[in-house]
């Protein structure tokens, strides 16, 4: 697809006059973005830009004041990893299961390397991308992610991972020593058995007539 030209965009929406347009042209030079230019020197703004790009990449546009109202589901987080919508900077809010495709608010469309990690990462069949202003969507994403705590998409910890240690567990769990193994038991000798002597007997005399 063949994109028009952005400062032609800028004109034919009404956000620089021609004059502005060529005084951007000129700061620009060869090597430098159109956009950042007319943001540097104050002739557009990011709502003004984000419209214009897209226009140009014929996507979706949401105002600043939309984007404060936002609140990604916690599934939609869970899409991508933090680092990659922050570098972004940009945040997933739905993905089709049936379709496989997932919605997208960037800041820059134009970002090919961004969006083909983003492909990579989520295996989506096609991104459907919204345009936002880039201060808006990074203080979207740092309330978010700051209130998560956590890296919405990183893995769990494994259940073979190593327990933490905890103080005092050593001494509380450390083994008893073994008790002696008792081998033999010594017996009391027997009882002495006791020989009475015999009783004498004794002959009685005749008894007398």
């Amino acid at each position: 697809m063949i994109r028009p030209p952005l400062g032609e965009i800028f004109v034919r929406l009404g956000l620089l006059t021609k004059g502005e347009l060529a005084s951007v042209l000129e700061r620009a030079g060869e090597g430098r973005r159109l956009g950042q230019t007319a943001l540097e020197i104050g002739v557009l703004d990011e709502e003004g830009l984000a419209r214009a790009l897209a226009v140009q990449c014929d996507a979706g546009f949401v105002t600043a004041s939309r984007l404060g109202g936002l609140t990604p589901s916690g599934e939609a987080l869970k899409i991508l990893p933090s680092e990659l919508m922050r570098r972004g900077p940009l945040l997933p809010t739905f993905r089709d299961l049936e379709s496989g495709v997932v919605s997208l608010l960037i800041a820059d469309p134009t970002d090919t390397k961004i969006l083909a990690e983003v492909r990579e990462a989520t295996q989506a069949s096609d991104l459907k991308l919204y345009v936002v202003p880039r201060t808006p969507l990074i203080e979207l994403l740092d309330r978010l992610l700051d209130h998560t705590g956590h890296d919405p998409a990183s893995p769990a910890p494994s259940p073979h991972a190593p327990r933490p240690h905890l103080p005092g567990a050593s001494r509380a769990m450390a083994p008893r020593p073994p008790l002696p193994r008792v081998t033999s038991v010594a017996r009391s000798p027997p009882p002495p058995t006791l020989t009475l002597p015999r009783a004498p007997v004794v002959a009685l005399p005749p008894g007398r007539g």
